[in-house]
């Protein structure tokens, strides 16, 4: 009676390994964006546009979703020249879509401003 059912178990295990290994892993977007104040997608991996919303208000979206991922991002200019004045950046997951993150920037006095921001996304 245990042959058989280490026999079966042995059998349940191979068709759950074998079943597992056909599944292909869950897409994943790491990736980044760098934005200038108008809104243009100056260079990104993985970022597919990016758009100016509002008086300091954006949107980057990606190839595929982003919707368990980690966003930062900082003010910085397109270019590699020079720096910024003093301001942050908020970032959320865009309401309606899962490849989007919706961003805000501010001053140093908490008024949004529009400025260029760098954007990452890990997954």
């Amino acid at each position: 009676m245990i042959r058989p059912t280490i026999l079966s178990c042995a059998a349940v295990l191979a068709f759950t390994v074998a079943a597992s290994a056909q599944i292909p892993p869950p897409a994943h977007v790491n990736g980044f964006a760098v934005v200038d104040s108008g809104g243009d997608l100056i260079r990104g991996k993985n970022a597919t546009a990016a758009m100016h919303l509002d008086l300091g208000i954006y949107e980057v979206d990606f190839s595929t979703s982003v919707k368990k991922c980690v966003f930062t991002a900082t003010k910085g200019r397109p270019d590699s020249n020079g720096s910024n004045v003093a301001g942050f950046v908020t970032v959320a997951g865009r309401g309606g879509t899962d490849t989007g993150v919706y961003i805000k920037t501010f001053d140093a006095k908490g008024m949004s401003v529009d400025v260029g921001f760098h954007l990452n996304v890990r997954c």
